[in-house]
């Protein structure tokens, strides 16, 4: 190995540990504010500290929702509707609102089976 491609190595290894030592300092911010924040979002199943975080955030008042129906809509969960004469049908996920919050609650939904025995069983019903 050349002396250039030593040094490169060791400047990658530098920027990864610069970049390691930044995301603890985010985690341990985002640990505390939840702390502070004392949210019972992550007792829900399949949810942490980091993605109650990215939920809370991109929530921001659950109050101003008015139904559930609303905060589907607003993270994009929804499904489209196809109407036609006496044909209502409903197609796929419409993936407007907040792709941040969609992305944080299919994160959430897809760590329930790996903790929950319920949510388990409950898929694998789902999926046969």
């Amino acid at each position: 190995m050349s002396l250039i491609t030593h040094r490169r190595f060791i400047s990658c290894n530098e920027i990864i540990k610069h970049y390691k030592r930044l995301i603890d300092k985010a985690e341990t911010c985002v640990n505390d504010l939840m702390a502070e924040f004392n949210s019972v979002i992550t007792t829900v199943t399949g949810i942490e500290n980091r993605l109650g975080a990215v939920i809370l955030a991109e929530i921001r008042n659950i109050h101003a929702f008015d139904n559930p129906a609303q905060l589907q809509a607003f993270a994009g969960l929804d499904s489209s509707i196809y109407q036609s004469g006496q044909i209502d049908l409903a197609g796929r996920m419409v993936k407007r609102g907040s792709p941040h919050l969609r992305w944080a609650l299919i994160q959430a939904a897809k760590a329930c089976p790996r903790f929950s025995l319920a949510f388990k069983t409950y898929l694998k019903t789902k999926l046969e």
